[in-house]
């Protein structure tokens, strides 16, 4: 910043007081909207520290504590769209990793379905 207030007033000897007067005018501008961006930021600065810190130390309420128990219908060839749309829900809620699924649903096969 320095060097430019430098080079403006190198500028304002060669010309004439008119041009000095300009030159001041826009000079005094530019420190006030850089004072105004600086508050600005300050501002923005303290309120996002803020928004931080209330929400770690509020963490979101749940009505129920109690994790909520899906029980899955085993599966034995009939309904077959509506047991896989009951396991794809199941997977979902429970955020089942895709490598897992096919295991895990192993479990719920019964009858002619397991050979």
């Amino acid at each position: 910043m320095g060097a430019f207030i430098d080079l403006l007033s190198s500028m304002a000897d060669k010309s004439s007081s008119s041009d000095t007067t300009n030159i001041n005018k826009l000079l005094e501008q530019i420190l006030l909207a850089q004072a105004n961006f600086a508050n600005t930021l300050h501002d923005i600065s303290g309120r996002t520290s803020a928004l931080e810190s209330h929400s770690s130390s509020n963490p979101p309420h749940h009505p129920s504590t109690r994790p909520i128990k899906f029980d899955l219908p085993t599966f034995d060839d009939s309904e077959t769209l509506g047991w896989i749309f009951k396991v794809t829900q199941f997977f979902e809620f429970h955020q089942t990793p895709i490598g897992q699924r096919i295991q895990v649903a192993s479990f719920y096969l019964v009858g002619p379905v397991l050979a």
